[in-house]
């Protein structure tokens, strides 16, 4: 299988990290840059040595996010197809409502596991937009008006069991045997999560969960290995 060239961008020590990370995995690395600025200067169009990433992962500073957001609609210009995942220490759609607007292709915090990275990655390459639900309010083309913080949701006992399954990779059957439920419940449950969160897709709000700590490997104790596939999609 060919490899997936990537772009990183931010400080040595992310960029090493970076690496480890994502050892073993499809995505190589193409080239790397301390900022944005000198990032587009390794593939500015005329630059006869440019380099061609194929998906390009940056850390954002919610203090400097207009200023990168410029930069990555000059990287947009620039290579139209190129994917673009940001990185980031907050989930506020506020301070990255910028970065939103320049169509980038997913948004992460910066504490996720190698695991859900290297997943959201593949999903990014596939076309997939990989989102907090709560950053989506920013998203150009978003209509719904938000007075709720996904992060302040209630929800039942019911729904914390489903969306912990999820984040760890259960399809809907898949809930379903583990909590001993029919399937149309199961349904019913996840419609009314994804309304709750004003998510419009299972990676939405698997992301949202993740964030939020409904990780079965996030409770004491556990030790159970991780599932080979997560389905977000």
């Amino acid at each position: 299988m060919p490899s997936i060239q990537l772009l990183s961008i931010d400080t040595q020590l992310f960029r090493e990290g970076l690496k480890r990370l994502i050892a073993g995995s499809e995505f190589a690395f193409v080239g790397e840059a301390e900022g944005l600025a000198e990032a587009y200067r390794l593939v500015e169009p005329g630059n006869r040595s440019a380099i061609r990433p194929d998906i390009v992962i940056t850390a954002l500073d919610g203090r400097e996010v207009a200023e990168q957001a410029e930069w990555l609609r000059r990287f947009r210009a620039a290579l139209p197809e190129v994917r673009i995942l940001a990185l980031t220490d907050a989930a506020r759609a506020s301070a990255l409502a910028p970065a939103l607007r320049a169509e980038i292709d997913g948004h992460l915090l910066k504490d996720v596991s190698a695991d859900v990275l290297v997943r959201s990655l593949r999903l990014v390459m596939d076309g997939q937009q990989v989102f907090p639900a709560g950053a989506m309010a920013s998203l150009p083309g978003a209509s719904v008006e938000r007075s709720e913080k996904p992060s302040q949701l209630s929800l039942s006992a019911r729904e914390q069991e489903i969306i912990r399954l999820l984040v760890n990779g259960r399809s809907n059957k898949q809930i379903a045997q583990g909590l001993s439920i029919p399937d149309a419940t199961v349904k019913v449950h996840m419609k009314s999560l994804l309304r709750k969160m004003r998510a419009s897709n299972r990676t939405q709000a698997a992301i949202w969960g993740f964030n939020n700590g409904y990780s079965d490997r996030d409770q004491p104790g556990d030790t159970s290995e991780p599932p080979e596939e997560i389905a977000f999609g």
